[in-house]
């Protein structure tokens, strides 16, 4: 514990050598959205959840000082779509995942990964009532190897990364690479993206899934070469970021991770969503390892299948906390931006 937060410290100090980040001017205008909103009240997302991972507020938080932690959930979303079948999003850690403290973060910042006692996704599906076989397709937002665990187990499903993603994960140089390369062993249907370079609401460009609006894909580059997040047109739009935000507090605080592949790009990314929730009041923006967003009761075409034991910090609280570490960027004071992969 001492080694790992002199560590810390030690990386405090050469972060703080970085550039500051000023608040991006995001055109307070929703690209090609219909208002007001309506949506298909006939989709259902399923909230699974595959396990837990104990990660240093230091890694999750550019502004947070080392020596605390918090239990981050790992989150699979089944969606139930009437006219396409099932659509998952990430498929959490499967039953070959490391567990137990972990490396994958580079430097041993990453503390202990818990599989779920009740199974991979896949199990949990069919406990749930849902055919594994349906799955038309898996989107992967990366392929850091707490989202692609169980993705043999959907082998006639599409599995949806993105072009970019794809090609860097893998990459030689990739120190920081969290890709485990073996849980693709059995996979053949891939499905690489390009973005069209068309704008979607506040965000750079989508991917329209099924050609109709209900699934459309989005970059949100900055966590990891090429990552990506989903927007599902429910009764109310909700739109999935994944790891581009590891809480409701990084995005809503618009706190940089310590790590990140491009700290700019996800810096204008988190703003970007941001504006989106501003013009958009009905959005509901989930972060990745952190659920509150959906605790609200009026989200009856969410399906809570996620059971979390440990309670986290209140977002106040949370909020409180990187506060008192940085400068507000609010204010215009801008932040120090944080280490690059």
């Amino acid at each position: 514990m001492f080694f790992r937060t002199l560590l810390c410290a030690s990386l405090a100090l050469v972060c703080s050598c970085e550039p500051e980040l000023r608040v991006p001017r995001i055109e307070p205008v929703l690209h090609d959205w219909e208002r007001p909103y309506v949506g298909d009240p006939a989709i259902k997302i399923h909230v699974f959840t595959t396990g837990t991972i104990d990660l240093s507020n230091f890694v999750i938080f550019a502004a947070a000082p080392p020596g605390r932690s918090r239990e981050l959930a790992v989150v699979s979303f089944a969606i139930d779509h009437p006219k396409h079948g099932v659509v998952v999003f990430n498929t959490g850690l499967g039953t070959q995942s490391q567990t137990g403290p972990a490396l994958s973060w580079g430097v041993g910042l990453a503390a202990e990964v818990r599989r779920s006692e009740r199974g991979p996704l896949h199990e949990q599906m069919r406990e749930a009532g849902l055919d594994p076989k349906t799955v038309s397709h898996v989107v992967l937002s990366d392929l850091d190897f707490n989202n692609t665990g169980d993705v043999e187990s959907f082998p006639d499903a599409k599995i949806v990364v993105s072009a970019r993603q794809r090609a860097g994960a893998a990459s030689p140089d990739g120190t920081f690479s969290r890709m485990v390369a073996s849980d693709f062993d059995g996979v053949r249907n891939w499905q690489e993206l390009q973005f069209d370079g068309e704008r979607f609401a506040t965000l750079a460009s989508r991917h329209d899934l099924f050609g109709d609006g209900s699934i459309v894909l989005v970059p949100l580059p900055g966590h990891a070469r090429g990552s990506l997040g989903m927007l599902v047109r429910c009764r109310r739009p909700v739109l999935l970021l994944a790891n581009a935000a590891y809480t409701q507090a990084s995005w809503r605080q618009t706190s940089p991770p310590r790590f990140s592949f491009d700290t700019k790009a996800w810096w204008d990314t988190v703003w970007r969503v941001k504006k989106f929730a501003e013009l958009e009041p009905s959005l509901v923006v989930v972060a990745g390892g952190d659920l509150r967003a959906l605790d609200d009761s009026s989200l009856r075409f969410v399906v809570r299948r996620d059971l979390i034991d440990a309670v986290p910090k209140t977002e106040d609280a949370e909020a409180s906390e990187i506060e008192a570490h940085r400068d507000d960027a609010h204010k215009g004071k801008g932040v120090k931006a944080p280490a690059k992969k």
